[in-house]
């Protein structure tokens, strides 16, 4: 695990509220989001799908189709900008060089029209002012630093050509060839089997390290977290309910939810009598979210009381969670429905 970075944040977060157009109607989908993310730094988001992860990761680089979303209320600071306050034609300047993202599914965001070494050259050149030769040395340069063998060679291959493994690597190269100051990982390990996960999570932590970049990595997968990450996020529709360090979340979850996740994670000592453990019930949808605490009506904790909102409290040294019972309740021993409980 990386050691937490001990300098001003690159990326700083506030507030941020992203509406959708739902039924003619703008519904927040994620609200008042904040992070931070150093140099160096790895800040993993961790939540079920729905929770907002890839909404909050893609509104980061104003990726989001504006007709249909918008962010109405919040800052985005990086590196001094506010990216909000831009316009969309000189993000672009950002995006790549300053920011950069990988995708979840490659064989979606790579272009089968053209090599590998055009798309990760057209990259270089958009960012940088160089010709079409330099252009393409540096994208086989960056090819042979994630662990691409033939680089030349293969630089000349289509995306079809390549193992799920070798598209995401060509994913990694093409969002690292202009060494951006932040990178934004986007469940990239997600379709891929165990060992080439592992490849992957070790290649950007090496690239991590040589580069000195931040990193947001988006995931639901919690021991990936416990292997890349410096500190936590947890989301849960639209909100954030947890943020730790990796360590005092494993060591002291606060919420429920978080509670929930990690007794979910498989482990050797779980008989087959026990099974996995599952989080009853299912995320609302946005335009479904309940006005208090919106894990409430999942929670065997929720009494009454959780109907009203429940906001960030600090329960540890840079260490909060959303719950209005912390300091009531003991995570370790799983209640029967309580008098008083908030029925749905």
């Amino acid at each position: 695990m990386n050691q937490p970075a001990q300098n001003d944040p690159i990326l700083s977060v506030r507030d941020l509220t992203v509406e959708f157009r739902i039924a003619g109607k703008w519904t927040p989908v994620v609200t008042g989001v904040s992070l931070d993310v150093a140099s160096g730094e790895t800040l993993a988001i961790v939540g079920e799908s729905g929770s907002g992860k890839s909404v909050t990761s893609m509104s980061l680089m104003r990726l989001l189709p504006p007709r249909q979303s918008r962010v109405s209320s919040g800052s985005i600071d990086f590196a001094g900008t506010d990216l909000l306050a831009m316009k969309r034609r000189d993000l672009n300047s950002v995006r790549g060089a300053g920011i950069s993202m990988i995708f979840q599914e490659p064989m979606t965001s790579l272009n089968p029209a053209f090599t590998v070494g055009e798309q990760i050259a057209e990259v270089v050149r958009r960012h940088k002012k160089v010709g079409r030769r330099e252009a393409l040395g540096t994208a086989i340069r960056t090819m042979e630093a994630v662990g691409i063998p033939q680089a030349a060679r293969r630089a000349r291959a289509y995306p079809h050509e390549f193992s799920g493994g070798m598209r995401q690597r060509i994913m990694i190269a093409m969002a690292v060839c202009c060494e951006p100051r932040l990178l934004i990982a986007d469940e990239p390990t997600t379709a891929l089997d165990v060992t080439i996960q592992a490849q992957i999570l070790d290649l950007l932590r090496e690239l991590q390290h040589e580069t000195g970049m931040g990193m947001i990595f988006v995931t639901h997968d919690l021991g990936v977290v416990a292997e890349v990450a410096d500190r936590v996020v947890v989301m849960y529709a639209g909100n954030i309910v947890e943020q730790a360090s990796v360590h005092d979340l494993y060591a002291d979850a606060a919420h429920p939810y978080t509670h929930g996740l990690l007794k979910s994670m498989p482990t050797g000592a779980r008989t087959a009598r026990e099974g996995i453990y599952s989080i009853p019930g299912a995320p609302p949808r946005p335009v479904e979210f309940p006005v208090g605490c919106r894990f409430a009506p999942r929670c065997s904790f929720a009494t009454a009381a959780c109907s009203a909102p429940a906001e960030l409290i600090e329960v540890g040294v840079e260490h909060v969670a959303r719950c209005l019972r912390h300091g009531e309740i003991d995570l370790r021993i799983e209640p029967s429905r309580p008098e008083g409980a908030l029925h749905v």
